[in-house]
């Protein structure tokens, strides 16, 4: 369980290759309250890495997937990847997942087209074709009060292990002329609030 007072996101370790992606997804979680964890931060060795990786995702109450075009690092002696492992725990906890596919133009590896296959299966991959409009839906996401989980149902989330209900994730799409819209306004309203 979740030791915080905050909601925890993993962010999955395919995002490794991606490091804009990585940065926009870190910044937006700290923006909005959420503690953003990463397997690289572990620096775990291969012996305890596993039980490591699965801690993490214990300990996380949402789960955000971006998946570039490598199908990431497998431990020595197993076949899946440690991206493919911390998907996996998260869909056995039944925390919200969202997973992000960077639309690049080169072909990706089998492997990897394989798992996205297996992850459409159960969920929804969101295609995205730049870091600008990765942060404007991970926004959305994590601006969210309420969110669908994986069997379709709308529900609120708890986090934290003293069982808080606090909502995390509410939908709001906009578009490109209401979100410059919106942000000539913020220097208003800021100045008001001062």
């Amino acid at each position: 369980m979740n030791p915080y007072t905050k909601p925890v996101a993993l962010i999955g370790s395919w995002a490794r290759d991606l490091p804009g992606y990585v940065n926009e997804a870190l910044n937006l979680c700290l923006r909005f309250d959420v503690i953003p964890v990463m397997v690289e931060q572990l620096g775990a060795s291969d012996a305890d890495a596993i039980a490591a990786v699965l801690s993490l995702v214990d300990d996380a109450d949402l789960y955000i997937g971006i998946i570039g075009d490598s199908y990431g690092p497998t431990l020595a002696g197993r076949d899946k990847s440690i991206g493919e492992l911390e998907y996996e725990r998260a869909v056995e906890r039944g925390i919200p997942r969202f997973v992000f596919r960077i639309e690049r133009e080169q072909t990706s590896e089998d492997r990897l087209a394989d798992f996205i296959d297996r992850i459409k299966e159960k969920q929804e991959v969101t295609p995205v074709k730049s870091i600008s409009e990765f942060g404007i839906l991970l926004t959305a996401l994590l601006r969210s009060p309420n969110l669908i989980n994986a069997r379709g149902t709308r529900k609120g989330i708890r986090f934290g292990s003293r069982g808080r209900q606090k909502t995390a994730l509410r939908v709001f799409v906009a578009s490109p002329k209401d979100v410059q819209d919106e942000r000539s306004r913020m220097p208003m309203v800021i100045e008001t609030l001062n």
